[in-house]
């Protein structure tokens, strides 16, 4: 008799990889009877909100998926330093990652209704555990927490750089632009990720779309609705990659935004890092009390036409009917939680892919308007972006 299979999951320790993780985790063993899910929880010792969420998770498990999905949270690094912990995490965590595995498999072997283990999915940093994942002789696929547009840019990128030598770091502050498969508008340099366009940040780089190329397959956060141009081409090539976005979006985000068209906006502003602040405020949710983070008499001015709190339960308020509008870094997340809840975004993007996401979301999709999409962040050096710039995409 056939076993039936399990995989094992392992997120990143980042809230925005790992909520996603977990969410798709659940999707997959509800929608599919057969299919048992362990997820394999890292706890960074330098973050109480991730390891919060982490001890959460299994009482969050519902009665009907107990038995199909469960967590096993790994030993605790006493490395404090959020860098080094993260650079050297697949070294000091693939012991323990293994020593999982293997009594997964020592259990599987003993138990005969257990099932067997099928696989591993990595998160698009921790692609390096596929050796392990070949140790135990099973496929490595990854869960790519972006969406599929910045994906194939990825890809595009490193045979620019592979096959025409394209020297990236020296188009910084150029105006020049590129076309990309998974885009239809061109993109300019300034919209590129800041670390892609330094000598280490780039090799980090290189080094996922290596990793991703590896994997037996890839499952991409995001739906045919939204992407479709980036969708079409991926599928189509020689890369064979499923969209899947846990939250199941049904009706259009476009009929939910016309829908919000005449309601009285409510504005969610998120502060995303202290360091697009730095010498004017720090992050609220840094601070016991927020009015620290701020400058001196803002709560006085706002008080009745707004509130400031430390950390917001992002999808509760995205959620509220009274919510009309969502001035957002455009994480990903956020992103497809907007789309999602139908609430119309303003973009102010600050890091990593949230500048790619915003010309998506502005230009190629016309689901938001701009507030700037290429600020900027180089070595310390802070834009200023002004109230009138502001309130002219609000």
């Amino acid at each position: 008799m056939l076993k039936k299979p399990e995989l094992v999951f392992i997120p990143l320790p980042e809230m925005g990889h790992l909520v996603p993780t977990v969410q798709v985790a659940k999707l997959l063993v509800d929608l599919n009877p057969n299919l048992f899910i362990t997820v394999l929880n890292i706890k960074p010792p330098y973050d109480s909100k991730i390891t919060a969420f982490i001890d959460s998770l299994t009482a969050d498990i519902t009665t009907a998926t107990t038995s199909h999905l469960k967590f096993i949270d790994l030993p605790q690094s006493d490395q404090d330093d959020a860098s080094k912990f993260m650079s050297s995490l697949v070294q000091t965590q693939g012991p323990f990652v293994k020593e999982a595995v293997a009594n997964i498999v020592e259990h599987s072997n003993s138990v005969p209704d257990s099932p067997r283990l099928a696989g591993f999915v990595l998160d698009m940093f921790l692609t390096p555990f596929l050796e392990l994942a070949n140790e135990f002789g099973v496929p490595s696929y990854s869960f790519y927490t972006s969406g599929a547009s910045f994906l194939g840019f990825l890809f595009d990128v490193r045979v620019l750089h592979d096959e025409q030598n394209v020297d990236f770091a020296e188009l910084q502050g150029s105006d020049i632009e590129f076309n990309f498969s998974t885009y239809v508008n061109p993109v300019s340099i300034k919209l590129f990720p800041t670390g892609m366009l330094k000598p280490e940040g780039f090799t980090l780089f290189l080094d996922i779309t290596e990793g991703l190329r590896q994997m037996k397959g890839i499952m991409v956060n995001t739906f045919l609705e939204l992407e479709l141009h980036a969708i079409n081409f991926l599928s189509r090539g020689k890369l064979q990659i499923p969209p899947i976005y846990p939250f199941r979006c049904g009706s259009s985000g476009r009929d939910r935004l016309r829908a919000r068209a005449e309601w009285t906006p409510v504005l969610v502003v998120l502060t995303a890092t202290n360091e697009a602040s730095k010498g004017m405020m720090g992050r609220p949710a840094d601070y016991e009390n927020v009015a620290e983070a701020l400058p001196e008499g803002f709560l006085d001015r706002t008080v009745g036409i707004g509130k400031v709190i430390g950390w917001a339960p992002q999808v509760a308020i995205l959620g509220h009917p009274a919510t009309g509008g969502f001035v957002s870094h455009c994480g990903w997340n956020s992103t497809l939680e907007s789309i999602w809840f139908g609430v119309p975004m303003a973009a102010w993007p600050l890091k990593a892919d949230q500048h790619m996401n915003s010309l998506t979301m502005v230009r190629e999709l016309g689901l938001a308007v701009e507030i700037k999409t290429d600020y900027s962040i180089n070595d310390g050096e802070i834009e200023i972006v002004k109230a009138k710039k502001i309130e002219k995409g609000i």
